[in-house]
């Protein structure tokens, strides 16, 4: 929904939209804009005040309004620093650091200096413009427009040149509405995932301490868990694996599970690579099969873990990965 009407710098791409919209520098639709300040964390005279003060960091990329802040400050603090107090429902960006970041403001709150804040004209519905300002070619040309050397920023004035294609009033409040439902769907949806993911680690942690079938419990030097069981190293419990060189076969291409092929939400392989044997890189090395566990040993923490599916058996992995394969004898 931006429109390029030159080149000047700060006016993104070309991106058609409905006739009868008009299209508006950005400070042709504010009253004012205005950057903020930090204030001395070692005065006292400036903290602990009921004034909510914040930084981008408080901001999340899904975020569309500002419900939260870091920190409060006196009215001294506001008086006496750069911080300034933006009103309920201007629109803030970040210019300095956390830069697009965007979110509207639902109470009086003070910035620092990393945020610039606008308050809008009576016509210019804030949820909408935050919505046009998190496009994905808008936030692209914040990327391409920043400037700096220790800081890489975008300036007020290049962001009050950016052109905005505006609806009527109804229009703009009936299209922010419809992105607002879709938002709250889709943060329905994370919650009931987070929600599943509890009551699986639940399950499992029921399920390895006390089984299935009722019995007593033993404590062990790795916890409690069923009496029947017995504890096993690892590798008295799996096949050895094996490599194989895809370069063996140059024209023959293969599947490749990467590192960055696993997900550690789902943990799923959720993407392979199709590579020529001649093109394979070198850590292509590790032969998997149906229903081996691949382990990611490179950054552990991030629990990349996965089971091999039928439609990758006898292909190739990262060697990244500890292939562990079940001795079914």
């Amino acid at each position: 929904m931006i429109l390029k009407t030159n080149s000047e710098v700060g006016t993104p791409k070309c991106i058609q939209f409905p006739e009868g919209w008009i299209v508006k520098p950005l400070q042709d639709l504010t009253h004012c804009s205005f950057g903020g300040g930090t204030q001395s964390t070692t005065n006292p005279w400036f903290l602990n005040g009921p004034i909510p003060w914040i930084t981008t960091a408080i901001i999340n990329s899904e975020d569309v309004f500002l419900k939260r802040f870091q920190r409060g400050i006196t009215q001294k603090a506001l008086d006496c620093t750069s911080t300034q107090l933006a009103p309920k429902g201007s629109v803030l960006i970040g210019t300095r650091v956390g830069v697009g970041k965007v979110a509207v403001t639902t109470f009086d709150v003070a910035i620092n200096q990393d945020l610039t804040a606008f308050v809008l004209k009576e016509n210019v519905d804030a949820e909408f413009l935050a919505y046009c300002m998190k496009q994905q070619a808008v936030q692209s040309w914040f990327e391409e427009n920043k400037r700096g050397t220790t800081i890489k920023g975008v300036a007020r004035n290049t962001i009050l040149n950016l052109m905005i294609p505006l609806p009527s009033f109804p229009e703009q409040r009936a299209i922010a509405r419809a992105l607002r439902a879709v938002q709250g769907a889709r943060e329905a949806r994370l919650r009931e995932v987070a929600l599943e993911r509890e009551r699986k680690a639940a399950l499992m942690e029921h399920l390895f301490t006390k089984g299935t079938r009722g019995e007593a419990t033993k404590q062990t030097e790795i916890g409690e868990m069923p009496e029947s069981w017995k504890i096993e190293r690892i590798n008295a419990c799996c096949a050895k694996s094996n490599l194989k060189n895809p370069k063996d076969n140059p024209d023959k291409s293969f599947s490749y599970v990467d590192v960055s092929s696993v997900s550690n939400e789902s943990y799923r392989i959720i993407e392979t690579k199709k590579i020529l044997g001649r093109d394979a890189p070198s850590r292509a090395r590790k032969h998997i099969k149906k229903d081996d566990v691949i382990f990611a040993t490179v950054r552990p923490t991030l629990k990349r873990i996965a089971l091999v599916p039928c439609d990758l058996d006898g292909q190739i992995c990262s060697t990244g990965f500890c292939v562990l394969r079940a001795n079914r004898e």
